[in-house]
């Protein structure tokens, strides 16, 4: 395994593809969700990039951490957490056509952003309310056909905190 730790894709042609980024971007580039633009390609890529630095280590907090590790993870990640949502509901403040990041198609960033904030929605469910733009970039990502067939059929994660597991 390249650098000896998943995530880890393996192509259809064998090849081995490391980091979450770099599957991600892989991924995105097969489905067609990269602009052509280098100039949107690299703000897709910048708003993907900066969802999961800055919402670090939110993934570990929710699926690994219990009891007090856990309740100390909330806290950090709350307390740090509502300059960055103003980020985000800036950004998409500043994008008028549409209900995305960057317009009304969604690239690969809006599924990051999408993940990381579901994570955090987990962690405080009131978290977007002073965020009328992030609630409606939730909601616009849940209409989409596939993803919202997709969150009904996926498996619950439950016990966030003290045991956390997959209901399948």
């Amino acid at each position: 395994i390249p650098f000896g730790q998943l995530p880890l894709l393996i192509a259809e042609d064998g090849d081995k593809i490391a980091q979450s980024g770099s599957i991600v971007r892989y991924i995105a580039n097969i489905a067609n969700m990269v602009p052509s633009d280098n100039n949107l390609a690299a703000k897709v890529d910048s708003i993907f990039e900066t969802a999961h630095e800055m919402f670090f280590p939110l993934n570990p907090a929710v699926n690994f951490a219990v009891g007090a590790a856990y309740e100390e993870a909330k806290k950090t990640i709350l307390a740090n957490v509502e300059s960055r949502l103003t980020n985000f509901e800036d950004i998409l403040n500043d994008t008028s056509d549409g209900s995305f990041f960057l317009g009304e198609m969604p690239y690969y960033c809006d599924f990051g952003v999408y993940h990381h904030l579901s994570l955090l929605r987990l962690l405080e469910s009131k978290i977007f309310d002073k965020h009328p733009n992030l609630c409606k970039f939730m909601s616009a990502i849940e209409h989409i056909e596939s993803i919202g067939k997709y969150l009904k059929s996926r498996p619950k994660l439950i016990s966030v905190g003290s045991k956390p597991q997959l209901v399948i």
